[in-house]
């Protein structure tokens, strides 16, 4: 990473590169390395986000299915049968 003081235009001083009086605004030229290493980061950042967006969506599938009243069909058969032996 190099600072430039340049009055060319921002296409020059980004695809030429400028070599002009040096009295203009200060830009940060970045290496590729460095570059690749911000979007690499991004990326990452971008994967965490979206596994905490996956974690929290399963947690809370998992917490609404804790709720539900769940009846096992064993109890009901067991009921009936009760309540049909005793009626006959």
């Amino acid at each position: 990473m190099h600072t430039t003081r340049c009055t060319c235009t921002e296409a020059q001083l980004t695809f030429v590169g400028c070599d002009c009086d040096h009295t203009g605004p200060e830009k940060i030229v970045k290496s590729f390395d460095e570059l690749a290493a911000e979007q690499e980061q991004a990326h990452l950042a971008y994967l965490a986000d979206e596994a905490a967006k996956e974690i929290a969506y399963w947690d809370a599938q998992f917490a609404a299915a804790q709720t539900d009243n769940f009846v096992d069909p064993r109890e009901d058969y067991a009921d009936w049968s009760l309540k049909a032996a005793k009626y006959q």
